[in-house]
């Protein structure tokens, strides 16, 4: 036996299992959403948004280290 294939085999059991239909079943609901979000009408409105933010930062600031 090659000494690579030991290598594949044991990468093919831990590889991450997705199911078939995945990409299949997230193309369909983008479709979906995108066909329910077409029968709306878009609203306009002239007032700019309101947004309450709150930033926070270090009291004592950021220190850098550069190196070379």
């Amino acid at each position: 036996m090659p000494a690579n294939v030991g290598s594949r085999s044991t990468y093919l059991l831990t590889a991450v299992r997705t199911c078939l239909g995945q990409r299949n079943a997230l193309t369909e609901a983008g479709y979906t959403i995108v066909r329910l979000l077409q029968r709306f009408d878009a609203l306009k409105s002239n007032e700019p948004l309101k947004r309450m933010m709150l930033t926070m930062c270090p009291s004592q600031g950021v220190r850098f280290v550069r190196f070379h």
